[in-house]
């Protein structure tokens, strides 16, 4: 990653969110492959958590078995976990 020519050092002792921008869509259903091939563009980056950002709002959506906002993690889901 370069923020204006230069490569940032990062502290190993510090959190860091370091987000990026896949791509800018408009939301009209003839974009909606783009828009399919750019989530999985993020979830690849990510390994599984994706914002989606609009003028409105903006949600993060995570595969992962955790809550990308607090990081609570759960075992994996099975029918027994409902019942």
């Amino acid at each position: 990653m370069s923020l204006d020519g230069e490569f940032p050092t990062l502290d190993k002792q510090k959190w860091h969110n370091i987000e990026i921008v896949v791509d800018r869509i408009q939301t009209e259903k003839s974009e909606r492959s783009r828009l399919f091939e750019a989530i999985q563009t993020a979830i690849k980056a990510s390994k599984g958590d994706v914002m989606i950002s609009s003028d409105k709002s903006e949600k993060i959506f995570s595969q992962n078995n955790a809550c990308p906002y607090c990081g609570l993690t759960i075992g994996e889901l099975e029918p027994r976990t409902f019942s």
